[in-house]
């Protein structure tokens, strides 16, 4: 049997909506959103070789994913 990993989670500041991400699995962030009874999800998934080159930079685009009222 293989043991589980802890996943990372989070709330991010997003005034008047509910914004959350998480680490599912290594190299692979989900942050979801929900704006007007919809939800909407972005998912980033990267190899190891990319990941090591833009971690940082996939970590920010998942903390500000936003769905921006038009």
């Amino acid at each position: 049997m293989q043991a589980r990993r802890a996943s990372r989670s989070g709330r991010f500041a997003d005034p008047g909506r509910a914004c959350a991400g998480r680490e599912l699995r290594p190299h692979r962030l989900v942050a979801a959103t929900a704006f007007r009874n919809r939800m909407f999800l972005i998912a980033l998934d990267a190899k190891g070789g990319q990941w090591r080159k833009a971690s940082e930079a996939l970590r920010h685009i998942q903390r500000s994913f936003r769905v921006v009222e038009a």
